[in-house]
């Protein structure tokens, strides 16, 4: 890791390719922690998929048995391998789908149809952040949304996605909430 100490559930994302397709072997060796997130894959920004379980390995001693936050248990090795093709493209492998800022910003500006507009706010210890608001009427009522504030664990981004967009959707209910 780049600074210690680092949470408990570490984190990674590459890019690779190959001037000639072939099939690599990466290996993650964790120090202090497990293995935990089993890796996405992307050939196309957007289109991310679970790496096969036949191309994922681990030692073959038992692993540490963590429970997840939904009850299910998640095993949790010191290492593991995984088996890539690799070809001309850039395949990017991930702990979770890799949302960088301009594709971030690409979804947002989307949504500017319905009705949310989009300004920088003020820098916050020199990075800059984007403020959207919607407005439904002149009542005094508002809801603030913060997220992104972990940019890596996009989990709560994509939650964030859907809230948003249930919130803009042009039915009853959505309609009587925003206003």
């Amino acid at each position: 890791p780049e600074n210690r100490p680092v949470n408990g559930s570490p984190w990674y994302a590459f890019a690779v390719r190959a001037d000639e397709p072939r099939w690599i072997s990466v290996t993650l060796r964790y120090t202090d922690f497990f293995h935990r997130y089993h890796p996405k894959i992307s050939l196309f920004e957007g289109e991310w998929h679970d790496l096969p379980d036949s191309l994922l390995h681990g030692p073959d001693t038992l692993p540490h048995a963590h429970p997840g936050q939904t009850g299910d248990t998640i095993l949790l090795h010191e290492w593991v391998r995984m088996d890539l093709w690799v070809d001309t493209l850039s395949l990017t492998v991930a702990a979770q789908q890799v949302i960088d800022v301009a594709r971030d910003q690409r979804w947002w500006m989307r949504l500017e149809a319905g009705g949310l507009t989009g300004r920088e706010a003020a820098p916050v210890e020199g990075t800059p952040y984007e403020l959207w608001a919607w407005h439904a009427g002149e009542g005094p009522n508002g809801l603030l949304l913060l997220g992104r504030q972990h940019p890596p664990e996009v989990t709560g981004a994509l939650a964030l996605r859907q809230f948003m967009l249930r919130l803009l959707e042009d039915d009853e209910l959505a309609t009587r909430f925003r206003t």
